[in-house]
């Protein structure tokens, strides 16, 4: 075992995963924001990436674009807020925008980056379905094409099932995410949307220094608990990039720039509205840097305590470095420890994927609330004893090099 069972249960006392949770902002304090309102024209829904990677990263999101259209839903959703409720910018949808000569004006795109599907069988007749889709609000320059800023949103939606679905089925579901209509869900993506842009303060295109993930790597030592789980090394590593960005944007409200995989800092990123019509925009040069690799999952059944359920644990562990390139300063270098348990039914097989990922969201999401104002029992159960004292003296180096991005 890794520890001891009374260790372990003191570890993840508040580590039992739901499978089901839905990412709202819950910022804490804000950077500066532009001092005078900033107009902002809707350039349209679209989906990270080119056309393979929407095949790849995105299937079902990206077939139901085919038959549904998102462009007017979420057109439909922001006309119907009061103009009022945004804090400091003034939202144009229509395409009047397109035309405006307001140097400082600024566009986004509600870009759809990732969906992941998992189903796991609980019983005979009966299977546990997750779908959750990762998306951004990104913001850029409406005449230089320039990135600005990202606010990613997330939602996820749960469901049992009589029999194991297929595609057809599983297409109808993501399709729910965005329509509505699903029993239980009480919000679509545009909703989330929505919400996520009337608490956001934007800032102004000549905002200091910038942050965003450079780098992220998965260790060959996991390339078995990969496959055991279906899960794909470049999906994991384009998924822990924007979970650790949403992290830092919703419990911080940090300034944060797009991962990028696969492209040079300042390259181009590329993108694909709902319409077809293909972009590319400028990612600035991030000033400092924050890389991870993805060293361990692991996974552990605990001993039994009684005839009808069983508990499996699961753990993962996540090297994150954050630096400042140009000076070959390092702030933060530490391997952290995210933990979480499930129970389950006897003869029930543990969802692996859906538990390493949830696992991953409890660890970086702990890791971004602990920057500000460590806490024990994670610190304690994220490294070994003998480095505690040494996480909470980076964390100080952490918060500050965080504030020279605001």
């Amino acid at each position: 075992m890794l520890f001891s069972r009374r260790l372990f249960l003191a570890l993840c006392a508040s580590g039992a995963l739901a499978g089901c949770s839905e990412t709202l902002p819950t910022k804490r304090r804000s950077p500066v924001a532009a001092l005078e309102p900033v107009n902002v024209q809707f350039a349209g829904v679209s989906f990270s990436g080119d056309f393979k990677d929407n095949e790849a990263h995105t299937p079902y999101a990206y077939a139901v674009s085919k038959e549904v259209d998102f462009d007017a839903i979420f057109r439909r959703k922001l006309a119907a807020v009061d103009p009022t409720s945004f804090k400091n910018f003034r939202l144009t949808t229509d395409n009047a925008g397109a035309r405006t000569t307001d140097v400082g004006a600024q566009a986004f795109t509600l870009a759809i980056d990732l969906e992941t599907v998992t189903v796991s069988r609980l019983g005979k007749n009966e299977y546990k379905v997750i779908l959750d889709l990762y998306a951004s609000l990104l913001f850029f320059d409406f005449y230089e094409k320039k990135v600005l800023n990202t606010r990613p949103i997330h939602l996820q939606y749960v469901t049992l099932e009589a029999s194991k679905p297929g595609k057809k089925r599983l297409q109808e579901l993501m399709r729910g995410m965005f329509t509505g209509g699903l029993s239980g869900l009480d919000r679509d993506l545009f909703d989330v949307a929505v919400e996520r842009l009337q608490t956001l303060e934007l800032l102004s295109g000549d905002a200091g220094a910038r942050l965003k993930v450079r780098n992220v790597t998965v260790h060959e030592r996991t390339a078995e608990a990969l496959r055991s789980a279906g899960i794909k090394a470049d999906e994991l590593e384009t998924l822990c990039a924007q979970l650790v960005t949403r992290s830092l944007v919703d419990t911080l409200g940090q300034p944060m720039l797009p991962y990028t995989k696969g492209q040079a800092i300042g390259a181009k990123m590329s993108g694909r509205f709902v319409n077809g019509d293909a972009y590319a925009l400028v990612i600035p040069d991030g000033d400092y840097g924050i890389d991870l690799q993805i060293e361990s999952l692991r996974t552990e059944r605990l001993p039994e305590t009684d005839e009808r359920t069983y508990e499996q644990a699961f753990f993962t562990f996540v090297t994150i470095s954050a630096y400042q390139p140009d000076l070959g300063k390092t702030y933060f270098k530490e391997t952290l420890r995210g933990v979480g348990t499930a129970l389950l039914l006897q003869g029930q097989e543990p969802g692996l994927k859906a538990s390493y990922l949830e696992t991953l969201v409890r660890l970086f999401d702990g890791f971004a609330r602990n920057i500000e104002k460590p806490e024990d029992e994670w610190t304690e159960s994220a490294v070994p004893p003998e480095r505690v004292g040494t996480l909470e003296t980076q964390f100080e180096q952490l918060e500050e090099m965080l504030e020279k991005c605001r």
